[in-house]
């Protein structure tokens, strides 16, 4: 029953974020995220520093599969990001989201560079799920279908400042 949800809102952070909603999707970094899985291939983060792996068996798979998104943590992505690099290798992407960490503006330059591509996040939490997409903007927005995100004590919602924020799933 969450597995649908989930990947209705991968379909939905590609559409805000101005991708195509095309197929096949690799997945990096998101092993046990098995609501993914069948939007398109999904690779071990860790096994992209294996050279010999990257060479014999990441890289044909990119050249065969030819991923039109990429979505994976953003460690991850800034690896797989510095081994093409490294290697000389480019891999024309409709679009790349990350999820799971902040990506710096240096980072987020690097990552235009390097893919040359739109990219989009996905503000999550393991516990509750996505609760925000960010937009073409580069702004994000909780998803109401999914759950519900309220700040608890509206007197620190000044700029800068911290607030107490709760997130109810709604599945």
């Amino acid at each position: 029953v969450q597995e649908l949800p989930r990947r209705g809102v991968v379909l939905l952070a590609m559409h805000y974020s101005r991708f195509a909603k095309k197929k096949p999707v690799l997945v990096l970094g998101m092993t046990d995220n098995r609501a993914v899985e069948p939007m398109g291939k999904n690779v071990s983060g860790a096994s992209i520093e294996s050279e010999k792996f990257s060479k014999e068996v990441f890289y044909p798979l990119l050249r065969s599969r030819r991923p039109s998104t990429i979505l994976g943590t953003t460690s991850y992505i800034l690896r797989l990001a510095h081994h093409l690099k490294k290697d000389q290798i480019n891999i024309p992407l409709h679009g790349l989201i990350y999820t799971g960490e902040r990506l710096s503006e240096k980072d987020h330059d690097e990552l235009k560079k390097v893919f040359k591509c739109p990219i989009g996040s996905m503000y999550a939490t393991k516990e509750c799920g996505t609760v925000g997409i960010m937009c073409r903007e580069g702004k994000y927005h909780c998803l109401p279908f999914l759950n519900y995100v309220e700040i608890v004590d509206p007197r620190f919602c000044k700029q800068n400042r911290d607030a107490t924020v709760l997130q109810t799933t709604k599945w």
